[in-house]
């Protein structure tokens, strides 16, 4: 009978783990989609830090500091958005009335800068889809394909598109209420996780936790100084070279920055082309390495992983390669999760460290 029992109880906690396993790989497969707005929720945390801790000491109710806090974000967001788009949609019309410019789109890609609204409509295919709803009854099956295929691909290119859009917003929204949360709620999930383990590791959980909170404001803090340095350099260039819209073009190079891989290369590239194609090939070829070396280089590759590594739990080398490693294994998100990762175990090596090297001292300091 107990033998029968202790089966039964045997194949109850079989299922039991395979449900558990099941739903786990779910979950994870689930949250590893909101990576992106972890991360960007997380930089928010940190970077608005101070701001959010002056406006504490001024209002008591926690709930205020932090709305003000993510509002002024996201006016500043607005704020910029509008004006890069207003520039740019400026910048860009005066290129499409340059004739030299005209004359090489018109030539190379078939396109009439005098007529951009018909060049869109042309695009997306809009008088084969008008024809088509004016003129249902085609005459042949070779003219049903060709309407079909050039519908299938308009209709792919207009839901990819907002796809990608909504996969933006939803994440910024995400983004949004993890840093809301996640600082309104900060204490009681805190005492949440420490509940979870074991009394005799509640100390060392506590531990872990201020640690992970310092590698995490130095990780984050260090991603937002090295993005403002990079802005400051690239403002410097751009005015000794007299480029136009210095601030813009700053800014922009300073947030490309914070996205992984892409960098400030994206706008230093595009002008130094446009130098070397207007006649200034030497000055093109000196504007490029400069921006290389000065913008592109020094704080990407001496700032931010010395204030990373600043507490002392991470070699410097060790950022570098959790930089990289964490870009080359995730993705772009993961130039900002692979420090993190880096950090846990840093962590919890520091803090066994530390312990040990506490124990040594009560030891030597009983003994005399």
């Amino acid at each position: 009978m107990k033998k029968d029992n202790s089966n039964n109880n045997n194949i109850y906690i079989f299922i039991i783990s395979a449900i558990i396993l099941f739903i786990s790989f779910f979950v994870i497969k689930i949250l590893a989609y909101f990576i992106p707005a972890l991360c960007i929720g997380l930089f928010i945390i940190y970077v608005t830090r101070p701001i959010y801790a002056t406006l504490e000491r001024l209002i008591k109710n926690k709930t205020i500091p932090i709305a003000i806090t993510i509002i002024i974000v996201i006016a500043s967001i607005v704020v910029f958005s509008t004006y890069f788009i207003s520039v740019a949609t400026t910048e860009t019309t005066a290129i499409l009335n340059n004739p030299t410019a005209a004359n090489i789109i018109s030539t190379q890609y078939d396109i009439n800068t005098t007529d951009i609204q018909s060049e869109i409509l042309k695009a997306i295919n809009y008088d084969t889809i008008m024809l088509l709803l004016e003129k249902p009854d085609l005459d042949s099956i070779q003219e049903l394909k060709t309407y079909s295929s050039q519908i299938s691909y308009t209709i792919n290119t207009l839901v990819g598109f907002l796809f990608s859009l909504g996969y933006i917003i939803l994440q910024l929204t995400i983004a949004f209420m993890i840093a809301f949360y996640g600082v309104r709620d900060r204490k009681s999930i805190t005492k949440l996780i420490t509940n979870t383990v074991p009394k005799e590791h509640t100390q060392f959980m506590k531990k872990f936790i201020k640690e992970m909170d310092i590698s995490m404001n130095n990780i984050f803090m260090g991603i937002f100084v090295t993005a403002v340095l990079t802005g400051a350099l690239a403002y410097v260039i751009f005015i000794y070279y007299s480029i136009p819209y210095p601030i813009l073009l700053a800014t922009a190079t300073a947030i490309l920055t914070l996205i992984p891989i892409i960098g400030a290369w994206l706008i230093y590239t595009p002008i130094s082309m446009i130098m070397f194609f207007s006649g200034n090939a030497e000055t093109a070829i000196t504007f490029f390495i400069l921006n290389l070396i000065v913008v592109s280089s020094i704080p990407d590759w001496i700032t931010k992983p010395l204030i990373v590594a600043k507490e002392k739990k991470m070699n410097i080398l060790i950022v570098l390669i959790s930089f990289i490693g964490g870009a080359v294994v995730f993705g772009p998100v993961g130039f900002i999760l692979g420090p993190i990762l880096m950090a846990i175990p840093a962590s919890i090596i520091y803090i066994l460290i530390h312990e040990e090297e506490k124990n040594k001292t009560i030891l030597t300091s009983k003994k005399q």
